[in-house]
């Protein structure tokens, strides 16, 4: 074997040992084809979708909630200036002398 045959082999060696790399990582299944990155990924966006619409459903529901509180706190103030005035007329009612027949 004449040296620069030798030497183109030698030359070869690091492109021949990350092959074997990646073969060996490809079939034990830690070096994934386009393909299945591909799949993983629609997987991810799918689940980042789903939580995006959860979150805006949320959302909704807790502007609902508070758009609902906020009524309740408007009739609750309405009703207990409601009772506040049944009462001043009440009160008012025993203070005012009746009149003589």
């Amino acid at each position: 074997m004449d040296p620069a045959t030798l030497q183109h082999l030698l030359d070869q060696v690091p492109t021949a040992a990350l092959a074997l790399i990646g073969l060996y990582l490809f079939t034990a299944g830690r070096l994934h084809s386009d393909r299945e990155m591909q799949q993983t990924v629609r997987r991810a966006e799918g689940e980042r979708d789903r939580a995006l619409t959860d979150l805006q459903t949320e959302r909704a529901a807790h502007e609902k909630t508070r758009e609902a509180l906020a009524a309740a706190n408007v009739r609750a103030d309405a009703g207990v200036r409601a009772a506040e005035l049944l009462i001043a007329a009440v009160e008012g009612g025993r203070r005012v002398p009746k009149a003589r027949p």
